[in-house]
Order: structure tokens, then sequence, then C-alpha cells
């Protein structure tokens, strides 16, 4: 019996060495970028709570996306750059022409809207953001009001359902 016990155990010691040796190398973790292009906001719409930043030019915006990203407050950081805020607005007044004929690209703001983990407060988060963002046109907080006549209910992530 003892050898019955001795061969289980050689066996499972076998077939433990070898699932550990024919698996595939795991490899290393890459180091996160210093900065990130964050999420475009094209597609998405936003209905909670948020900060909204806006720059001159995108680099600018672009610069501005780590800083928010580094912050323990921030869930998610969407962009906007000028050429999308222009597609944006010929949206918004593709029934107004005269307002179209208006519109540049260079006239447009580069923005981000900056989403905060739940339980954040908004208006400290901006009002350290603005700090931050020295060179930011805008840094402004978009607080929903608790209820908006006729409005359907925000989902808890505080972005509309994608259509």
């Amino acid at each position: 019996m003892s050898n019955w016990g001795s061969a289980l155990g050689a066996m499972g010691l076998l077939v433990v060495l070898s699932a550990c040796t024919t698996q595939e190398a795991v490899p290393p973790l890459q180091p996160v970028p210093a900065t990130t292009a964050g999420v475009p906001l094209t597609g998405h719409s936003l209905c909670g709570d948020h900060v909204m930043a806006d720059f001159k030019t995108d680099d600018e915006m672009y610069a501005a996306v780590a800083a928010a990203e580094a912050d323990d407050r921030v869930r998610k950081v969407y962009t906007e750059n000028k050429e999308e805020a222009f597609e944006h607005f010929k949206v918004i007044f593709q029934d107004h022409p005269d307002k179209l004929k208006l519109g540049r690209v260079e006239a447009m703001p580069s923005g981000l809207k900056i989403l905060p983990n739940a339980g954040a407060d908004v208006r400290a988060l901006a009002g350290d953001l603005r700090t931050k963002y020295s060179q930011a046109k805008r840094v402004e907080p978009f607080v929903r009001p608790a209820v908006v006549p006729g409005a359907s209910e925000c989902p808890p992530d505080g972005e509309w359902p994608a259509k």
C-alpha cells in the first residue's frame, strides 16, 4: 500500500511539473505610456456629473489628459480635438445654414470631459484641475440637477447608452 501512495505522489508531482514546464512563458508587463490620448468623445453622450475643460490647441488638450488620468478621483477622460469639435458643431447646427457658415475648425476649442469616480466631489475636482491646467481657456464642473423634468434617468456610469 505504501508503494501505491509513493507511486501516486510521484505521478502527481510529474503532472504538476509537466504542467509548469509546458505552459508558455508569460510576457512581462509593458510600461504604461506617460501620456495617453484618453477616449474620443465621438459616439458618447454624457449625462452625469463631469468636468469640462477647453484648450486653445489640441496639443495642450492632449498634454492635460495624463494629469487628469493620474488623479485617483477620475474614472474616464474623453477627448475632443478641434476637428471632432467642428464635426459636432456641424451636427448641432445642421438646420441653421447661416450659423454653419460662421464655423471654422481653427475656432473650435479642444476639450476634455472628465468623468469622476463615484463619490468624488466634482466641484473640488474642477478647482484642482483648474490649477493644474493654467493654460486652459475654461475648466468647469457640470453638475446635473437631481431632477430634470421629462428626462430619463442617467445610468450610474454617467453615460447614455450608445445608439
